[in-house]
């Protein structure tokens, strides 16, 4: 079994232009911050662009006057439903699991599922890139990341020595 899309440069830049807007729609209903940039600010200087490219990319697609056609079987179906069912679970079990656990877990099954066999690897990755994270948006930005509700690791790891212009 295969889909056929028909014109998928025209859709792909109108659906990135209706999430852009979705975003930043939403990204204005965040807390306002501390001085010019507030938490919403950088969502939606992403979104911005991601419009602007967007819509570079649809009117390129018009004007060549090109139709662009992929087919997509039925696997890459399956993969990509996969992924993003990985990507929900992962969603709502974050308040209950915390950052840490929830995202070492998610980072462990989605390599292994990617075709990574090397348990090392994985584990490696796996938990370095939360924990970095964690000290990235935790400590250095202080954004409040969510703890798991049994166990708070995050509790667990050693405070980052920060100190910037003198302010620590």
């Amino acid at each position: 079994m295969a889909i056929e899309i028909k014109r998928s440069e025209q859709i792909g830049a109108i659906l990135f232009l209706i999430l852009s807007g979705i975003v930043y729609y939403l990204s204005g209903t965040f807390p306002e911050g501390q001085g010019q940039t507030g938490p919403g600010s950088y969502p939606r200087v992403v979104v911005t662009l991601i419009a602007v490219f967007a819509l570079f990319q649809l009117a390129r697609s018009l004007y060549a006057g090109e139709s662009t056609v992929h087919e997509i079987r039925a696997p890459t179906i399956k993969r990509v439903g996969i992924v993003v069912a990985l990507v929900v679970a992962y969603v709502i079990t974050m308040p209950y699991l915390g950052f840490l656990v929830g995202t070492v877990a998610f980072l462990a099954v989605t390599i292994h599922y990617s075709g990574e066999r090397n348990l090392r690897q994985i584990a490696l990755v796996s938990v370095l890139v939360p924990i970095v994270l964690h000290y990235a948006f935790g400590a250095f930005l202080r954004v409040r990341l969510p703890e798991n509700v049994l166990l708070p690791i995050s509790r667990l790891l050693p405070p980052l020595p920060l100190v910037i212009g003198g302010i620590s």
